[in-house]
């Protein structure tokens, strides 16, 4: 008698715990998956820059009614990232009913202007901006503030394709120097308007003051600490610069 007490004890103990998995399952897939409470009601998006909701809704591929557990967040997350405009993407479930989607968009530096290739600045079809990784991508909103970024001009770039890395060295080069000009010269009224590549050696850079400054592709910092030296020696003789090689 004990020895069969024992054993249905056992049994009854097996049993239960091969049973503890599937009513688990069983529990969550009821709580989470077959509840209606955790149904997708709210698309939080919020962007920095041009993109419409409308937009990054599309892309990310979600809409309302959907169940919320089932949505593969790193999905979303990839998928949005894909668009050229975008430098990274954030996406979060918030119970029961909402997902967050935050995205940050590349922020243009200047406009890629190749004659030969008929990349245009200010051409929303045909005109590329570059980010300050020299990234890519296309206008979708011709504004003022677009409008007065500087140009890079290159006669001797390959292709380029939207949302890749803009393969000329003169080019980077050209990016490189604009940011640190402004970050020297930007409080002085002196910002670039365009940066002409010449060879593979130096940059024309033009300032909207028509200041003409040549530098070296590979020592542009230097040049700029020259600029600054020549720019303080002009101001205390009272001259106006036209054309400065450094």
């Amino acid at each position: 008698a004990r020895r069969r007490g024992f054993l249905i004890r056992s049994l009854a103990i097996l049993c239960l715990c091969a049973s503890l998995p599937v009513l688990g399952k069983w529990g969550y897939d009821t709580i989470f998956y077959q509840n209606e409470e955790f149904v997708l009601r709210r698309l939080n998006i919020q962007t920095d820059g041009v993109l419409s909701e409308a937009r990054l809704a599309e892309i990310a591929n979600v809409a309302a009614g959907m169940n919320l557990m089932e949505l593969d967040l790193e999905a979303i997350r990839s998928q949005v990232e894909t668009l050229p405009q975008v430098e990274k993407a954030t996406v979060t479930r918030e119970l029961p009913d909402r997902i967050n989607l935050i995205v940050r968009e590349r922020m243009p530096v200047a406009w890629l202007s190749s004659p030969p290739l008929g990349i245009r600045p200010w051409d929303m079809e045909r005109g590329y901006l570059l980010d300050s990784e020299g990234i890519l991508f296309r206008c979708l909103d011709l504004n003022d503030g677009m409008k007065s970024l500087p140009v890079i001009e290159s006669f001797q770039v390959i292709e380029p394709v939207e949302g890749g890395r803009i393969e000329s060295e003169g080019v980077r080069s050209g990016l490189k120097l604009i940011l640190e000009s402004d970050r020297r010269f930007l409080e002085q009224g002196m910002a670039i308007a365009e940066v002409r590549v010449r060879d593979e050696w130096a940059v024309e850079a033009i300032y909207q003051n028509r200041l003409e400054v040549t530098f070296g592709v590979f020592d542009y910092s230097r040049g700029l600490d020259d600029l600054a030296l020549i720019l303080g020696n002009a101001e205390d003789s009272g001259q106006r610069l036209a054309t400065v090689n450094v």
